[in-house]
């Protein structure tokens, strides 16, 4: 009797067995293999999309369920060409444009960042990296809000490293 080997996918572990079987079953196997169904397909892309989230809106006083932090939508911008000032400079600056601070902290350059003094956070500084609420997004852009000179950008988060030892 003739017997060959064909690969099978388990569905339930994802991961690739070798199985032996009669020739018959191992052509209707490499077939399905190398012409995944649509269904299949589908499959496999729902599965990789984040699952939704939905945050509720709904206000009610005198109830046990409460939420545990308040949720806000930020936004975080630079703010460079400032003159040399401490963070509270700029804080106090935004808030009297009426703009809702959530953090301002001075941007070190990359090259003192080899120096321990350098990462204090009540340091001058000529550039901030400045948390605001999404909705106060318009007044931070308005060149008519911010100071003559002053560049305003949206922050550029670095890019996050896959660790491929932990998947």
């Amino acid at each position: 009797m003739l017997q060959t080997y064909a690969m099978v996918v388990n569905r339930n572990k994802n991961r690739t067995k070798l199985s032996t079987s009669s020739v018959e079953k191992n052509i209707n196997v490499v077939n399905t293999v190398k012409n995944p169904s649509n269904e299949n397909i589908n499959k496999m892309e729902q599965s990789k999309k984040p699952a939704k989230r939905i945050i509720g809106t709904k206000i009610m006083e005198h109830v046990k369920l409460q939420p545990d932090k308040i949720i806000m939508k930020k936004k975080v911008f630079c703010l460079s060409n400032v003159k040399k000032c401490h963070r509270d400079d700029v804080v106090e600056f935004l808030q009297t444009s009426g703009i809702n601070v959530i953090t301002c902290f001075p941007v070190i350059k990359r090259t003192d960042e080899t120096d321990p003094k350098a990462i204090n956070n009540d340091e001058h500084s000529t550039m901030f990296r400045v948390c605001v609420e999404k909705k106060d997004e318009g007044k931070m852009k308005d060149p008519e809000v911010m100071l003559q000179h002053i560049i305003v950008r949206e922050w550029k988060f670095n890019e996050k490293k896959l660790d491929f030892k932990n998947g």
